[in-house]
C-alpha cells in the first residue's frame, strides 16, 4: 500500500539509537539519525550553517585559548591567549595600535596552563563593564585584571590586595603561639614560641594577622579615668595612647590615624586591634618570618610575654593556591578556591578585609566554608542566581541569605546542597532563569532552575533524546542568543555537537557541526562563533599544521526589507527579488577557512591571504557561480589560485556538507510496519532561497534537487529557488527500513522547510 510521509518541521534534532525502537513516541517518529552542519529553529526550518572566515593565523602557529569580553551585545572582543601574550580581535578583526602592529598585553600565562589535565579551557573570568577578573583553575596564578582603557588599548596586571587580601581560618590550638618584634616597620620578625615549624617557604607573599589574647596592663577607656602618659586604652577594639597624663574626658575616642582629644587628654591612635604584615622572608627552621607591616600591629602582641595563639595567614599563595574561579553577586565579587568562597566589599572588588576599621559591617568582605553541614566538594563553577550557585565536584550549592529579610553579609549567610550532580569544570550557560550545565563526565548537559515551590534549585536533563550526542566529552560550551539560538559544546575530539533549547516553547533538538580540521577552542563573538581551529597545509609536499583564527558566518536567513505590498506587479516584486537574492548568493560565505575578496574593477587570480590553504583544493565561489575545484599554488613565492573568469567578488576556502538522514517510519498509521519491507517511490521539498542539495538512499548514489533550467539566464549564477518542488520518482530499494538522505554539499545558501516522500509498505 502506498503512503506519503510529510516531515514539516526539523526541530526534533538527532535522536539516540536506543530510542529507536520507540515509534510510540511522536518525537522518536520524527526525529534524525543524522543532522549534521545544519542550524535548527524553533520555528522549524533548517539552515544550511554558515562557512567559517578566516581572521589570521594564531600567534607562533600555537593552539590558542580564545575568550570573550563582551562589554554589551554590540561591543564585544575575542582574546587570543597564548604563550605569555594576550591579543584581540573586534568585528572579526585583529586590533592593531598605532604602528600597525597587533594589539598585545603580556601575561603570566604559559601555553601549557591555559587548559587542565583533561583538556578544559584553565581560564575564568568574572566581568564587570570594562573589567575583568582572571582565574586560573590550576591554582598557580594570583588574580589576574585585565582593563580596557579609555583610548581603546588593554592593561594586563596581577591585582595586588595589600592587605585587604583574603585570610585562613584563624588558628585554634591554643598552644600553638606567635609575637612579633615591634608594631611597625619594614622588616618585622614574627616568632613561634613552639618547637614545631610553623612558617613555610609556600608562604612567601603571603598576608599574616596577628590579634592579641592578652592585654596585660591596657584597659578599656572610661570617663574619668586616671592615666599617665604613654599609657595605652582600648576603645572599639583600638588601641590608642596617651600622650599626656590626666583624667579622661568625656568623648570616647573612635579615630583611625593621628592625635584626637577625648574632651581632656590627647590620644594617639595606634592599632585597630589586630596587625597585618606581607611575608618577605621565612627562617630555615620554620620558627620565624620577616614581614613588612602593611597594618600595624597591635602592641598587646609584642614580645614574647605577650605571645598569641590569634593568628591566620592569608589565603593567597603557593602554600595554599590562589582563586580558581569567580563571579559577581550582590555587588561583590565572589572568588573560590576548593570550598572556601570569599566575599569582596560592596562595589569594591579588590577588597575582601573583613574589618572596616576594626569592626565588621554591612560592607565588610568575609569568607565562608561551603562545605559546613553538607558533603565537602571543590568549586568547579560558580553563576550568581537568586543566591550564589557552586558547582562543586561532588554536588551543586547555593551560598544565600540565612534571613531574607536582612542583607547579604557574613553574620547573615548560610549554604546549602541544592543537588547531588558533581559538576564539570566546565562555565555553564544561562538561558534566563536557567543554567546549563555539564555533570563531571563531560557527557550529559542538565538544566538547573529554581522551584518556588521547593524553595531550591533542581536539576534535569536536556539529553533524554540525545544521550549519544555528547558521549566524546566535552571540553567547553558557549551559547549565542540571536540572530540563531545556539548552545555550541566543544567535544573532546575537536568537534562541535549544538543544541537549540527554548522551553518556552518546548524547543530541544541537537544536532552537530563538523569541519575539515581540529577545534581547540571556542568563544561567543555575540552573533558570531570564533574557533581556534587546527587545520592542515601543504608545503613542499608535506603535510603540516596551521592553527586559524576563525568566526563562524550566520546563514543567509532569507528576509526581504520590501513585500509585495510594496511593488504595482508581482513582475516588480520578482525583479527585486532575484536582483536582491543576486548580490546576497554572491557574498554568502558558505566555506570554511576562507577568505573573500572584493575590487572595484575585474581580477583574474588571487594570490594574497591564502598561506593558510598552501598545497589545498579549495572551492571557489566567484560572482555567485561556483567555480571548478583548485589547487592552491605557489606561484612566484606566493600562493596563487587563477580563477576561470575574471570577477570583482569571490570566495575561497574549504568545502563542507550538510546531511539530513531521517530516522525511519516505524507506523503506516493504524498499524506498526516494522519488519515489513518497504520502498521508496518519490521525494519532493519545500525550500526558501535555495540552490544545490542531493537526494538519494547511499551516500555514493545521490542525485541533484535543484539544478538549472531552461528559464535561467545563461552567464548569471543559477538563482536561488523558493517554493515546493516536484515529487519525483526515486528508485529506492526494497528494505525493512526506508532511508532518504538528503546532501547539501555546495557552497550555496539552502533553507529546508519540508521533505515529503512517498513509499509502499509490503
Amino acid at each position: 500500500m502506498a503512503q506519503k510521509r510529510v516531515i514539516r518541521a526539523f526541530n526534533t534534532g538527532e535522536i539516540s539509537p536506543d530510542l529507536y525502537g520507540r515509534d510510540d513516541i511522536p518525537k522518536v517518529n520524527g526525529g534524525f539519525t543524522v543532522l549534521d552542519n545544519w542550524i535548527l529553529t524553533i520555528q522549524g526550518a533548517a539552515y544550511f550553517r554558515g562557512g567559517m572566515s578566516h581572521a589570521g593565523q594564531a600567534k607562533n602557529n600555537t593552539r590558542t585559548l580564545l575568550v570573550d569580553f563582551c562589554y554589551n551585545e554590540l561591543d564585544t572582543y575575542i582574546i587570543e591567549f597564548g604563550e605569555h601574550y594576550a591579543r584581540f580581535y573586534r568585528n572579526e578583526q585583529l586590533l592593531v595600535d598605532s604602528n600597525d602592529e597587533p594589539l598585545e598585553v603580556t601575561t603570566p600565562y604559559a601555553l601549557i596552563d591555559l587548559w587542565d589535565d583533561e583538556g578544559k579551557p584553565a581560564i575564568k573570568k568574572a566581568q564587570s563593564g570594562d573589567l575583568i577578573y582572571l582565574f586560573n583553575t590550576s591554582k598557580k596564578y594570583p588574580v589576574q585584571r585585565l582593563e580596557r582603557n579609555a583610548n581603546g588599548s588593554f592593561s594586563f596586571a596581577t591585582v595586588e590586595y595589600g592587605e585587604d587580601g583574603g585570610f585562613e581560618n584563624m588558628n585554634r590550638d591554643h598552644d600553638s603561639r606567635v609575637y612579633v618584634s615591634a608594631q611597625t616597620g619594614d622588616e618585622v620578625t614574627i616568632t613561634t614560641t613552639g618547637t614545631t615549624p610553623l612558617f613555610k617557604t609556600g608562604h612567601l607573599g603571603a598576608l599574616f594577622w596577628v590579634m592579641p589574647v592578652n592585654y596585660d596592663s591596657i584597659f578599656q577607656w572610661s570617663e574619668g579615668k586616671t592615666v599617665t602618659a604613654g599609657e595605652r586604652i582600648v576603645s572599639n577594639h583600638r588601641t590608642y595612647r596617651a600622650l599626656a597624663g590626666g583624667t579622661t574626658g568625656n568623648t570616647t575616642p573612635t579615630h583611625l590615624e593621628g592625635d584626637v582629644s577625648d574632651g581632656k587628654i590627647k590620644w594617639a591612635y595606634e592599632d585597630c586591634g589586630f596587625g597585618i604584615g606581607k611575608i618577605l622572608s621565612v627562617a630555615q627552621d620554620g620558627l620565624s618570618c620577616i614581614v613588612k607591616t602593611l597594618l600595624p600591629f597591635p602592641w598587646a602582641a609584642v614580645g614574647n610575654d605577650r605571645a598569641t595563639w590569634r593568628y591566620k595567614f592569608g589565603s593567597w599563595c603557593e602554600e595554599y593556591g590562589y582563586p580558581t574561579c569567580g563571579c559577581f553577586h550582590r555587588e561583590r565579587l565572589c572568588v573560590m578556591r576548593g570550598s572556601r568562597a570569599w566575599l569582596s566589599w560592596k562595589d569594591d572588588f579588590e577588597s575582601f578585609a573583613e574589618y572596616d576599621g576594626g569592626a565588621i559591617t554591612y560592607e565588610t568582605g568575609f569568607a565562608f566554608d561551603i562545605s559546613s553541614g553538607i558533603s565537602v566538594g571543590k568549586a568547579q563553577w560558580t553563576e550568581s542566581g537568586k543566591d550564589l550557585i557552586i558547582g562543586t565536584d561532588v554536588n551543586v550549592v547555593a551560598l544565600g541569605e540565612s534571613n531574607t529579610a536582612d542583607l547579604f553579609y557574613v553574620s547573615n549567610c548560610r549554604s546549602y546542597e541544592q543537588t547531588r550532580d558533581a559538576c564539570a569544570a566546565i562555565q555553564p550557560v544561562r538561558l534566563g532563569q536557567r543554567f546549563i550545565f555539564s555533570d563531571i563526565t563531560g557527557k550529559s548537559l542538565k538544566t538547573l532552575e529554581y522551584d518556588t515551590n521547593a524553595y531550591q534549585y533542581d536539576s534535569d536533563s536536556i539529553q533524554r533524546f540525545a544521550k549519544h550526542i555528547l558521549v566524546e566529552g566535552i571540553i567547553d560550551m558557549v551559547h549565542i542568543k540571536e540572530p540563531f539560538d545556539v548552545i555550541y559544546c566543544l567535544k573532546e575530539n575537536g568537534a562541535l555537537s549544538c543544541c537549540m533549547y527554548d522551553p518556552e516553547q518546548e524547543g530541544l533538538a541537537w544536532y552537530r557541526l563538523k569541519t575539515d580540521g581540529e577545534i581547540i577552542s571556542i568563544a561567543s563573538d555575540s552573533t558570531n562563533l570564533a574557533l581556534c581551529v587546527k587545520r592542515k597545509r601543504v608545503i613542499n609536499e608535506v603535510e603540516e599544521d596551521y592553527y586559524s583564527i576563525e568566526f563562524l558566518q550566520n546563514p543567509f536567513q532569507g528576509f526581504f526589507s520590501k513585500t509585495l505590498a510594496d511593488f504595482g506587479s508581482d513582475a516588480e516584486y520578482n525583479d527585486y527579488c532575484r536582483l536582491a537574492l543576486k548580490e546576497i548568493q554572491k557574498e554568502a560565505c558558505y566555506l570554511d577557512a576562507s577568505n573573500v575578496y572584493t575590487s572595484n574593477v575585474e581580477f583574474d587570480a588571487i594570490s594574497v591571504g591564502l598561506d593558510h590553504l598552501a598545497g589545498r583544493t579549495v572551492s571557489i565561489v566567484s560572482e555567485g557561480g561556483l567555480e571548478p575545484p583548485q589547487e592552491v599554488k605557489l606561484v612566484n613565492g606566493h600562493w596563487t589560485v587563477t580563477l576561470q573568469y575574471p570577477s570583482k567578488i569571490a570566495i575561497i576556502g574549504l568545502p563542507y556538507k550538510g546531511v539530513i538522514i531521517p530516522n525511519s517510519m516505524e507506523s503506516d498509521g493504524e498499524t506498526s510496519a516494522r519488519g515489513r519491507v518497504k520502498r521508496v517511490n518519490g521525494v519532493g521539498f519545500r525550500v526558501c532561497n535555495s540552490l544545490g542539495g542531493k537526494v538519494g538512499e547511499s551516500m555514493d548514489n545521490l542525485h541533484d534537487v535543484l539544478r538549472r533550467t531552461g528559464k535561467d539566464k545563461l552567464g548569471d549564477p543559477i538563482p536561488l529557488f523558493s517554493g515546493d518542488t516536484e515529487l519525483e520518482h526515486f528508485s529506492g530499494t526494497h528494505r525493512e527500513s526506508e532511508r532518504i538522505i538528503f546532501v547539501q554539499d555546495r557552497p550555496f545558501p539552502f533553507i529546508l522547510q519540508a521533505m515529503i516522500y512517498e513509499f509502499e509498505i509490503y
